[in-house]
């Protein structure tokens, strides 16, 4: 057992997976997350566990989270923690018990734009926001959905911004950081173009904070990029956000890109 725990905190520091580990095809999800954690056998392997987990929350819970190396890295590490601070519990129980840390990518109410509403368009843009609206809605949750990857940042920005981007909005984005409307704020106003626009100095770059053209020659693609503000009905003036880009066919936001180009 302490032989066990050791190599689970190697891997907890270290995010890889001892190279002498033992092979395994599968795992039964009611052993010891010891047993499990510490004896996959490589990429194969961890893809198995996340992907299992994943599938278990969205059974729950009726969301979906992207399984890619980047999360899976991140849910491996916080289940390990989490492992050894229980004693070795059954990986199911330790996945029930600890949502948060099983939690580790961005949650999606679903994989698929609305009825009618193209992906990456502005009106399927309104409706994610339009959930920020909705009495009693979790706006932590509906935040932490929109937490860009890395590869997420990387297909939008290049170096050096993209780098910093991923340190900044790693610190940035916590399951506790929420968006939202103030009290009275019942509407969304939108302000759609495209990273390719914004790069070639089209006129709706003027709709944009005056930032980002400190940022638009490091923009890559063609992506639906917006700035939105939460306002009362019939105002303008607002609670204003920028930078709420379909990337990777999902919704991210990465806002403010310019205040890291000095750093």
């Amino acid at each position: 057992m302490k032989a066990n725990a050791c190599a689970l905190t190697l891997m907890l520091c270290t995010g890889a997976v001892p190279a002498d580990a033992e092979e395994i095809r599968g795992f039964d999800p009611s052993k010891s997350c010891v047993e499990i954690l510490s004896n996959t056998g490589g990429g194969t392997d961890q893809f198995m566990i996340a992907a299992w987990v994943f599938g278990f929350l969205a059974a729950q819970d009726g969301t979906l989270r992207p399984v890619t190396p980047d999360n899976n890295k991140v849910l491996l590490q916080n289940l390990t923690k989490a492992c050894i601070e229980r004693g070795g519990a059954p990986l199911l129980e330790l996945v029930q018990a600890n949502r948060p840390a099983a939690e580790a990518a961005p949650a999606q109410p679903s994989g698929q734009a609305p009825a009618g509403l193209p992906p990456g368009s502005e009106a399927e843009a309104r409706a994610r926001l339009m959930e920020f609206l909705q009495p009693g809605t979790d706006r932590a949750r509906l935040t932490w959905a929109m937490k860009p990857t890395d590869a997420d940042i990387r297909a939008v920005y290049a170096e050096p911004l993209a780098g910093k981007l991923i340190a900044a909005y790693g610190e940035m984005f916590t399951p506790s950081v929420a968006i939202g409307p103030k009290e009275g704020q019942t509407e969304v106003l939108t302000w759609y173009a495209t990273t390719r626009e914004l790069r070639e100095g089209n006129p709706v770059l003027k709709e944009f904070p005056g930032g980002y053209k400190k940022a638009v020659g490091f923009m890559q693609g063609d992506y639906p990029i917006l700035r939105f503000k939460f306002v009362e009905p019939g105002e303008t003036l607002g609670l204003a956000f920028d930078g709420l880009i379909f990337v990777n066919d999902r919704w991210v936001l990465m806002p403010k890109p310019w205040r890291y180009l000095e750093e």
